[in-house]
């Protein structure tokens, strides 16, 4: 590609000394460099970067249109350190995500469910048109696309693919639980990095029904006797089975506790009833027990699967999680 027309002279001389090429179009200067395509949209004070790689659309804020430049074509898709350590901000260091618009997700090609009934549609189209239209930096989620837009006005800073709730119900005796991911606004009320998981009761039932074993619950100072004469009980906050000489073998954390054909479900407050690295490196927490985690089954990215949370892939929440704050509104539509 050869330069068409130059906006500034300055850039110009930036450009040809990076061996980048360059097209004025409209309000935005153009140019493109290996894999790298950005453009610099020409506002009061403002450079906004778009950078195509495997994709990531990053906001510069009040910083000369000659740096924001220089940054893009020096990391050939990634912001040079000085320009992070400038803008006081955490830019990533390499590119991630999927850079689309909000109005067209991009992506794999998505089996969306139908309305369930026309009232339904009206409520989508709704909550749609408020989570793209609202102000502030803050996080959309579309479920029927299954995509997760960070989002600074009418700006889409970033867009990754992300795995929600798969709308499927669970009882158990006088219990049920629908697994869907709720329409609604919600706001970040915590962050956690390296969280650990504590189940809900919803995990064994389901453990349980899958592998066609039966569930007990477990108590404190009430320990269950099995078929060869040992039993399962608590010892200093770890399951385990009892022998008959009185030995203890603790069940190891993360691990199902199964005996007899049974599933016994640990106590809260037990060191079993906590599952380290199921939620990744980083927990946005919404409320309610829903979350917007990682995940250690990266293939589930993009379809219905979870109870109701969302998961996205470590690296794209890893970037979410260093620019958003508690008290970010949470869009989902």
């Amino acid at each position: 590609m050869r330069a068409v027309v130059m906006a500034r002279q300055g850039v110009e001389n930036l450009l040809n000394g990076f061996g980048a090429y360059y097209f004025k179009s409209g309000a935005s200067i153009k140019f493109q460099s290996g894999r790298v395509v950005c453009f610099l949209q020409k506002r009061s004070g403002t450079g906004i970067v778009l950078v195509v790689d495997r994709g990531i659309a990053m906001r510069i804020r009040q910083l000369p249109h000659v740096a924001a430049v220089a940054a893009v074509v020096a990391g050939l898709g990634c912001l040079a350190s000085p320009l992070a350590a400038q803008q006081g901000s955490d830019v990533p260091s390499r590119v991630l995500g999927t850079l689309a618009s909000p109005a067209d997700p991009g992506g794999a090609a998505v089996d969306r469910e139908p309305f369930a009934s026309p009232e339904d549609r009206l409520a989508w189209e709704e909550a749609r048109a408020e989570a793209h239209t609202a102000n502030g930096t803050r996080l959309v989620i579309s479920l029927r696309d299954r995509r997760l837009f960070w989002m600074d006005g009418p700006d889409t800073l970033f867009v990754a693919p992300v795995a929600v709730g798969s709308g499927d119900t669970l009882s158990y005796r006088d219990r049920s639980w629908e697994f869907e991911t709720p329409r609604g606004v919600r706001r970040v009320i915590a962050k956690e990095e390296n969280p650990t998981w504590v189940p809900p009761l919803w995990h064994y039932v389901s453990y349980a029904r899958e592998t066609g074993r039966e569930m007990v619950k477990l108590r404190a100072g009430r320990d269950v006797s099995l078929s060869d004469g040992s039993r399962v009980g608590i010892r200093q906050g770890r399951v385990g089975r009892i022998a008959p000489d009185g030995s203890f073998e603790a069940v190891p954390q993360g691990e199902h506790i199964v005996f007899d054909d049974t599933v016994f479900v640990p106590p809260f407050g037990t060191v079993n009833r906590q599952i380290p690295d199921e939620l990744g490196a980083y927990k946005l927490d919404l409320g309610e027990a829903y979350l917007i985690h990682c995940t250690p089954h990266e293939d589930s990215i993009g379809q219905p699967v979870t109870r109701g949370c969302i998961r996205l892939g470590d690296e794209d929440l890893a970037l979410i999680y260093r620019n958003i704050h508690v008290g970010t509104e949470v869009h989902i539509y």
